[in-house]
């Protein structure tokens, strides 16, 4: 990997970098695109961990049937994003156009478990431990297969009762998220919370169970 560069915000980033096809969720953006069939999307795969090895670079990539592929792009050293992924990024769409797939910028969601806590550096051990986690360097514990949620640790004041300390933390796409709050609140639920600065609302189901729901990263 090329040496550590500059982390940008979510803010600098999507100022200089005009990414149509991508969506900055947490610490990476990403991206998804479709292909007319399975082999076609799979081709494409290959056509991307070309354009990753050129510039020694490289995101995660998922291919999904009928021919979907994910792409997801961070500069781990920074702990976020840089030059290098808005470079990637621009590629990896320049790429998919000239191949014939179709972008889908809304189709990007990141499930988060948010785990509350009066002493975090005490629990964390044990949820690395009986998931089989490790670190992530935003202070939380992340799957090694890059499959499962991304757990994130808050503080308490006092011991929260079993069964109340947990809450899903859902990111999506900035033009996602007024749908996904209008529906959540039609099949029963309410907006409990909304913090206009950091575009996030906190909703609860019609039992009182709660879902944090966000657009962009944990931390500027």
């Amino acid at each position: 990997m090329a040496g550590m560069t500059r982390r940008l915000s979510r803010a600098e980033f999507l100022a200089t970098y005009d990414l149509e096809d991508w969506q900055v969720l947490g610490r990476a953006a990403e991206a998804w695109f479709e292909a007319p069939t399975f082999s076609a999307a799979a081709a494409f795969v290959a056509v991307v961990a070309r354009e990753a090895d050129d510039v020694d670079h490289h995101p995660d990539v998922e291919l999904r049937y009928p021919g979907r592929v994910h792409v997801c792009i961070t500069s781990h050293d920074a702990g976020g994003l840089t030059d290098r992924d808005g470079g990637l990024a621009r590629a990896i769409s320049q790429r998919a156009a000239a191949a014939g797939l179709t972008a889908q910028p809304r189709a990007s969601t990141r499930v988060e478990v948010v785990i509350g806590a009066v002493d975090i550096d005490r629990v964390v051990p044990f949820w690395a431990a009986v998931l089989g986690y490790r670190s992530d360097p935003a202070g939380g514990l992340v799957d090694p297969q890059g499959i499962g949620p991304a757990l994130r640790f808050e503080g308490r004041d006092a011991p929260t009762p079993v069964g109340f300390g947990r809450r899903l933390l859902v990111r999506v796409a900035a033009d996602e998220a007024p749908g996904r709050i209008a529906a959540g609140v039609a099949a029963g639920g309410r907006v409990i919370l909304e913090i206009p600065a950091d575009a996030a609302w906190v909703l609860a189901d019609p039992e009182g169970n709660e879902v944090g729901l966000g657009v962009g990263s944990e931390e500027e």
